[in-house]
Parts: C-alpha cells; structure tokens; sequence
C-alpha cells in the first residue's frame, strides 16, 4: 500500500473511509471468517493472534507515516478474556510517540 514517492494518506476514498480508518476497521472479530476459512479450532487462536499483530503493523506503519482518520476515533479489542487493548487512531497528550499506540487494561 505504502510506495517510496509522496502520497496523501489523509484523503478518504471508497466508503469515505482513508486507508488508516480501513486498517482499524481490520481489527474487528474475525471468528466468522475462520468459520468460512475452516481453519481447525486447535489453530484458531494462533490465527487469531497473528491477524491481530498483522494489523497493528500495518496501523503502525500508517500512523508513522502521518496518515490521517476519516471515520473511527479509536479501536477497542480483546486480547485475552480478562484484558482490552485500546488502539487509538492518533496519538494521546499522555502517549505522544508512535511506540505507545496500544494500551492495554484489566478488568474483573
């Protein structure tokens, strides 16, 4: 997606959605599409996983690169059954640095 020459990452395109509000939107639940993949339930949660890393990537790699939301404010996941991972789409006055996009918080 990202190439060397200068591009405006910041302007929307299809569904009025820019490519980072499209990387956000990758961290929605994937248990459908592992059920239309057949992927074996011993596999589900290493693919699971990996989807979630692969998408934080690519929302890294845009954030770095300055682009800019259209549409979502912030993504909310769970990573685990006890704990929710807050992606927010630009960075925070506490986290300012592109190293601190994703906090994580336990809950009872």
């Amino acid at each position: 997606m990202l190439i060397a020459e200068e591009a405006d990452l910041s302007i929307p395109c299809a569904r009025n959605e820019t490519p980072l509000d499209h990387a956000m939107r990758n961290f929605g639940n994937q248990n459908h599409l592992l059920e239309m993949w057949e992927v074996p339930p011993a596999q589900r949660i290493a693919a699971d996983v990996k989807h979630f890393q692969r998408s934080l990537a690519v929302f890294t790699k845009l954030h770095e690169a300055g682009a800019r939301p259209n549409k979502f404010l912030a993504v909310v996941v769970r990573t685990e059954p006890r704990y929710l991972a807050l992606v927010p789409a630009q960075p925070t006055k506490s986290a300012p640095s592109s190293s601190c996009l994703v906090s994580f918080h336990s809950f009872n």
